[in-house]
Parts: C-alpha cells; sequence; structure tokens
C-alpha cells in the first residue's frame, strides 16, 4: 500500500512538472505574423529570386514539382526551414508537367507556429506560346536583356510573336509611347518607353530587377512573357536650372548678408522691391544623381573685369565671401553672402555672380580652364550666361523701407512652373503683423491645386488658419518639411487660407496668404463623386475622362425615364479596347444600343462583354473599339445602360468625335 500511495506520488509530481513545461512553453510562444502575398510569372526554364520575412522558425513548401527550391544539390528541394529573418531564396521553374496550351500555378505555402498560409503564387506560361524582343538596334534580347527607359525621348524597341498580345504591368514611373501596345500574330510591332517625370526620380539611375518589369500578355491571359526595365538616368551634361526669378540680374544684397531683394522694375534697390527673401537665396539645379558644380565670380574692385573667384567644393571655399549650402544634397540650394563693411573711396559695393554646371560639362571645361573659358574681359562669355547663369547681384545698402519677401512657390505638380508671390500691402497688413508677431507679410493670388513654397529660413513651426475668420484650419491643407512646405488647395472647401510660419529666431517669423478660392489647374472645394472608372483593357496608360453628359444627343431627361438610369455622362471614341467599372459596385447586366437622331436601337455584339478586370478583380464591361471592332461606332454613337449589383443603372455615351 505504501509502494502505491508513492507511485501515485511520483505520477503526480511528474504530471505537475509536465504542465508547468508546458506553460511556460505557450508563455513564451511566438504568434506568427505572415507576410503579403506575392505573384510571379514567368516561363518554364526561369530562374526568379523570392524574398520574405518570418518572425518564427519557418517552413516553406512548393505545390508544384515544376517549382522548387534551389540548393546546393542539383536537383532542388520542394520544402526549406529556417529561422526568424528576412529570406531570400531562389526559384527553379522547370517544364515538367506542362501541358500545351495550359497556364500553370504553383502556391508557395508558408507555415508558421502551426498555421499555414498562401505566401506566393507563380504563374508558369503556356508551352506553345512563342514572343521575341529586339532592342533599338535590332538585337534579340527576349531571354537575358533588358529594356531601357529613356528620359524626355522614347527609347524604342520591337516586339513580335505567334500570338496577339498586349503590354501590361508596366511600372507606374514608366510611360509606354502611345498609351499601349498591341501586336497582331506574326508581325512586328515597334514600342518606346521613357520616364514619367515628376522633378525627382528621373535624376537617378534604376537598375533592373523582378520588381520593374514590362509584360506581354496574350488577351486571354494564357501566356506571359516579362523582361526587365533599366534607366540610366538624365543625360549627362543635361541640366535645368530654376532661378529666383526669370531675371538673371540686378539682385541686391544687403551689407549684413541677410536681405536678397530684385525690383520690379529691374532695378533692385530703388524701394520699387517685389521679390526678396531672407538670410540666404534658394535656387534648384536638375541633373543626373545631383552631380553639380557652383562656380562664383567676381568683378574686380578697381576695374570692370571679372574674375574667376572659386568652386563650392574648393577646400579654402569657407573663407570666400560667396558660398551655396545644399543640405540634402539633392539640388535645393541656397546661396548665401557673407557680411560686407564698404571702404569709403575704394569699394562701397561688390558684385558677384553665381553659375551651375552639371558635372559632365564642368569635367568636359576642367576646373583649371574655367576662367578663360566663361569669362571674357568684363563679361561672360554669351554661351554660359545665358544657359548657366543663376544670377548676378551686387552688395551694398538696402534702404530701410523695403518689404522683404519670405516666400517663392511653384506649382506642387511638376515643381517648375513659377507661381507669383509678391508683398501683402492691403489695409490690414498691420493687424497681422501685431497680432501674430510677424516680419513680413506676402501674398499667393492665384495658387495651383498644389504649391510647393520655399521658405527663406528653416521651418521650425506652421500653423494655418482661414483668412475670413482667423479660426484654425484643419490638418492636411500644410505640409512643411526643412525649408519647403506644400499646400493643398482642394482641402479648403474652397477657403482662403493664411499661414504663419516660425524659425530658430524671433526674426524667423513671417505670415503667407493664400488665395486658395482662386486655385487653378482643377476643381476646389469638394470632388464630384466618380461614377465610372474607364481603363484601358490591356491595363496600360491613364484612365480615360468621361464627362456629364452634354444634350448633344436630346434631352437628358428623356434617356433617365426611358432607361431608368440615375447619371448620364459621354466620353470620345478611345479607338481601343477599355474597361468600364462602376465605383460603386460590380456590373452585372448591360443594354447597348445605337443613337440617330429619331431613336435608338438595341445593339448585340461580341465586342462587348462583362468579365473580371485583370488588375481589381472587379467585375467590369469590356468594349473592344479598337481594329476590327464590330460596332458601328464611326457612324453612329453608342448609348450603354450599365446596371450594377447594387441595382443602380448609369448611362454612358461613346461618341466619335
Amino acid at each position: 500500500m505504501k509502494t502505491l500511495c508513492k507511485s501515485w506520488l511520483f505520477i503526480g509530481l511528474l504530471m505537475a512538472f509536465c504542465l508547468a513545461a508546458c506553460s511556460d512553453d505557450d508563455d513564451n510562444a511566438v504568434t506568427p505574423i505572415f507576410p503579403e502575398k506575392q505573384n510571379l510569372i514567368c516561363n518554364s526554364n526561369d530562374t526568379r529570386e523570392f524574398t520574405f520575412t518570418a518572425n518564427t522558425n519557418w517552413s516553406l513548401a512548393s505545390s508544384a514539382i515544376w517549382c522548387k527550391f534551389k540548393t546546393d544539390d542539383e536537383l532542388g528541394e520542394f520544402v526549406l526551414s529556417g529561422t526568424a529573418g528576412t529570406q531570400t531564396v531562389t526559384l527553379v521553374i522547370t517544364n515538367d508537367n506542362m501541358q500545351v496550351g495550359d497556364v500553370s500555378v504553383a502556391k508557395l505555402e508558408l507555415t508558421m507556429g502551426g498555421q499555414t498560409i498562401v505566401i506566393g503564387e507563380v504563374t508558369r506560361s503556356k508551352v506553345d506560346y512563342e514572343l521575341k524582343i529586339y532592342d533599338k538596334e535590332g538585337n534579340d534580347i527576349t531571354k537575358d536583356g533588358v529594356l531601357k527607359v529613356g528620359y524626355q525621348e522614347y527609347v524604342l524597341f520591337d516586339v513580335e510573336a505567334n500570338f496577339r498580345f498586349a503590354a501590361t504591368n508596366l511600372p507606374g514611373w514608366v510611360e509606354l509611347d502611345g498609351g499601349s501596345l498591341v501586336g497582331p500574330v506574326n508581325k512586328k510591332v515597334q514600342g518606346g518607353l521613357r520616364i514619367i517625370e515628376n522633378g525627382i526620380r528621373e535624376k537617378y539611375p534604376v537598375l533592373a530587377s523582378d520588381e520593374n518589369v514590362i509584360t506581354f500578355s496574350d488577351e486571354e491571359g494564357r501566356a506571359f512573357h516579362s523582361i526587365k526595365l533599366v534607366y540610366e538616368g538624365m543625360t549627362p551634361g543635361v541640366m535645368e536650372l530654376k532661378r529666383p526669378s526669370s531675371n538673371m540680374y540686378d539682385w541686391v544684397v544687403s551689407l549684413d548678408g541677410k536681405s536678397f531683394t530684385q525690383g520690379s522694375g529691374g532695378v533692385a534697390g530703388t524701394g520699387s522691391s517685389t521679390t526678396s527673401f531672407k538670410n540666404r537665396l534658394p535656387f534648384t539645379v536638375k541633373t543626373l544623381e545631383d552631380k553639380y558644380h557652383v562656380v562664383f565670380v567676381t568683378k574686380g574692385a578697381s576695374n570692370n573685369n571679372l574674375y574667376f573667384e572659386g568652386v563650392d567644393d574648393d577646400e579654402w571655399m569657407d573663407e570666400k565671401w560667396m558660398s551655396c549650402e545644399d543640405e540634402k544634397k539633392d539640388g535645393n540650394i541656397s546661396l548665401i553672402v557673407k557680411p560686407f563693411t564698404p571702404i569709403s573711396g575704394y569699394a562701397e559695393e561688390r558684385v558677384g555672380y553665381v553659375l551651375v554646371f552639371s558635372d559632365a560639362e564642368f569635367n568636359r571645361i576642367g576646373r583649371d580652364n574655367l576662367e578663360s573659358t566663361i569669362i571674357n574681359g568684363d563679361e561672360l562669355v554669351y554661351q554660359y550666361e545665358q544657359t548657366n547663369l543663376v544670377l548676378q547681384f551686387t552688395q551694398k545698402e538696402i534702404k530701410k523701407d523695403e518689404a522683404i519677401q519670405y516666400f517663392s512657390a511653384v506649382d506642387g505638380t511638376d515643381y517648375v512652373t513659377p507661381i507669383e508671390c509678391t508683398p501683402y500691402t492691403e489695409s490690414n497688413a498691420e493687424h497681422f503683423k501685431t497680432e501674430y508677431g510677424v516680419k513680413g507679410i506676402s501674398e499667393i493670388k492665384q495658387p495651383g491645386v498644389s504649391t510647393y513654397v520655399t521658405v527663406s529660413f528653416e521651418i521650425w513651426d506652421a500653423k494655418c488658419y482661414f483668412l475670413d475668420n482667423e479660426e484654425a484650419a484643419p490638418d492636411g491643407i500644410i505640409d512643411p518639411a526643412g525649408t519647403t512646405m506644400s499646400i493643398d488647395s482642394k482641402k479648403t472647401n474652397g477657403k482662403d487660407i493664411f499661414v504663419i510660419v516660425k524659425g530658430e529666431t524671433e526674426d524667423d517669423k513671417a505670415m503667407l496668404i493664400v488665395r486658395t478660392s482662386n486655385a487653378s489647374g482643377g476643381e476646389v472645394g469638394g470632388e464630384e463623386t466618380a461614377i465610372f472608372k474607364i481603363t484601358s483593357s490591356n491595363g496600360m496608360g491613364s484612365d480615360f475622362v468621361c464627362t456629364p453628359y452634354s444634350g448633344s444627343l436630346g434631352g437628358a431627361q428623356y434617356f433617365q425615364n426611358t432607361y431608368g438610369a440615375t447619371e448620364l455622362f459621354e466620353m470620345e471614341n478611345p479607338n481601343a479596347g477599355i474597361n468600364i467599372a462602376l465605383t460603386s459596385s460590380d456590373v452585372v447586366s448591360y443594354k447597348a444600343y445605337t443613337v440617330t437622331d429619331t431613336s435608338e436601337e438595341e445593339l448585340t455584339s461580341d465586342d462587348i462583354t462583362i468579365g473580371e478586370d485583370y488588375f481589381s478583380g472587379k467585375k467590369v464591361l469590356n468594349v473592344w473599339l479598337g481594329s476590327g471592332s464590330s460596332l458601328p461606332i464611326s457612324s453612329k454613337p453608342i448609348l450603354l445602360v450599365i446596371t450594377g449589383e447594387d441595382g443602380s443603372k448609369q448611362i454612358l455615351f461613346i461618341i466619335n468625335k
């Protein structure tokens, strides 16, 4: 009996220990976080890298015999495992189990913490489709080549296939010549690629990668071929210069170097100033990889001859009276001028010139040849004056009553088009100065929908108010960063605003009034809800534009009553395949009609179908209006009554204008 009791005691202690151990393991368990699913398109005999992040021990399995993981063993593996971290595995795509005319899909399943999730799908193209790609020199680059993307001009290429194909899956930073590329069977077609400029991206090269590809696919989505894209950057030697104003001359800098002013009449410093900056003068240069050189030239104190003063990267440049700063090394440059004490009877003012050269042009001239190349006695050589001169200025005494301009502005959509910014001189200017303690007030009377503002000092704080009642405006209208600030006119509900900007010192405090009610370039004060989203059926190019029905084919009320439609829109014949989506729901049915002066006749055609959009997954109405279309769009407008899953009916007229 004692032995039995002891045995039960031992078993009890053992169970308690096991339970405690399990409890400890549960407490230390890591909740798995699965990465988002990736989709890859490839051909047989391809290899692709697949990268994912796991936060705990993992195993990754392929569901298809033709998709395996590359290992030291030539045979490869179908399951890999490892510990937490970012992993990159190489997929080997074979031709195993290929069936003519079929697309194959392999799933990559990640297991962590007892859970299994599909984190990748690999689509293998059809076996019997053949496509060739040629660069602009005619070289076949289908297998291992890349397509080049041009800067400002399209880089041409040719494609030929034994099936009808369309270009799809183009990165958002690349533009395809003509907006789309569709090829007939066994006929070579030409395309072109160039970068979509945004003021920044075009400056930097883009290397070939699996993320930047263009894909050519058949109409049914059953065969694919992707080729990598590469962008070499801006053309070496090309430079775009945004000066502080269109007039390069007649700038005046105060003796203390804190005020930069240019007169409206072309003679700065005479009391008619309209453009001024404080502490430093901003300008922008755009060139390949932000590689540029700022060159300084000065006028002799005892004669009018010009002399080479130095280059911004000279070690001894800090000792000179002119210098430049580019804190972010992104081409946004500030000119700084040191204080100057006039010498009576000898030098009561001094004159400086600031020029900028791209790295390629600077190296072509040579540092040692700069003075003899760009200076001709008492003037700059005309070629360099016109293309490289930022400004010429005189440092001298400025009259005390001149208004200081703390702000300059350009359109926020292209970062190039100037927007006028002037001193504010209305009767309530003194009220604002007293109420908010600002040193100066400027005004933008005609802003853009997006306005990009440069401030003459670093922004430490910025607050936005409505002009009519001086109440705080909602967040999101302004976005200050460093010495710049973006203003979104669409978020002001059509009301004018002002912004109080503060810098490091008490002198760095200014006010900017923006008449956003006058904003140009788009609707301000609320946007009309879109009914349709119309895109190219091959996924390329920008969305097509449709506008409210103009009444050109008859009264709107007649069409609404006859077909039970809520809204009426019209669009111009796109001469291409389009996908028409309802923004509110999927498309479930439609009716098509041709429109004459007296009636509408119902139309049936294989060129109008309901299908699933390849990119969004929504049910859309696909209309083919390109070559070979059976729709009589050239002679008669087409009326489409489109019904959504939510029961709504909308009308879209397609008109051959």
